[in-house]
């Protein structure tokens, strides 16, 4: 669960488009994240990398 938070933390913090998502349509968003959560392995330390993958997944 820990790692699940800081993940989204990530993505917001390191991309304004994906923040503007998730302010905009908070559950795409969310069915978004929990398949990218569950689909790409957590291997990024830093805000702009893992809002990168997340983009490209998106």
């Amino acid at each position: 669960m820990l790692i699940r938070k800081l993940r989204l933390q990530r993505i917001v913090r390191g991309d304004a488009s994906a923040s503007a998502f998730m302010a905009r349509d908070p559950a795409g968003f969310a069915q978004c994240f929990a398949r990218y959560d569950q689909e790409v392995p957590w291997s990024y330390v830093f805000p702009r990398d893992e809002a990168a993958a997340f983009r490209r997944y998106w």
